[in-house]
């Protein structure tokens, strides 16, 4: 009997144990097929109160013709995007963190795809904005840009 109740104790003990999940919103287009001719930008606004904490970004050029770089940096806002801070990164060198605006960037000479991952832990609001960072855009540089952002879990 003793061995059942230790058993029994042992089976309640481990299931108590609590996993946060990992939650994540649906894939949006936020660029949909539209030229670099100008930079191209969408915001997520923080009213679905959610503990986001990381943001994926998919970019697919499905057409390059001048454009040999494509840039995105993203601000943070405390005020539902009335404000705007640019999202940082920090070097550390000899226990020192150097603070740096944060510029994802990727060098493209073709129609090409690739994905980006944004910390977004403790931000309601954010825009993003992707643009040419090395030749220059045209009627013919075509892009499209989905996001989803996730619970860090």
């Amino acid at each position: 009997m003793k061995h059942l109740a230790l058993a029994v104790a042992l089976t309640f003990a481990s299931g108590c144990t609590q996993v946060a999940m990992q939650r994540c919103g649906p894939w949006t287009t936020v660029v949909d097929g539209l030229d670099l001719q100008s930079s191209r930008s969408w915001t997520h606004d923080g009213n679905d109160h959610e503990n986001w904490g990381i943001m994926t970004v998919l970019v697919n050029m499905t057409a390059q013709n001048t454009v040999t770089r494509v840039d995105m940096a993203c601000t943070g806002s405390p005020d539902g995007n009335t404000t705007d801070i640019p999202l940082s990164e920090c070097t550390v060198s000899s226990g020192a963190c150097t603070v740096d605006d944060a510029t994802w960037q990727k060098t493209v000479a073709a129609a090409d795809a690739w994905g980006m991952r944004v910390d977004v832990e403790g931000i309601d609001a954010w825009t993003c904005t992707m643009s040419v960072g090395a030749g220059s855009g045209t009627a013919t540089d075509v892009i499209s840009v989905y996001a989803r952002v996730c619970t860090k879990g």
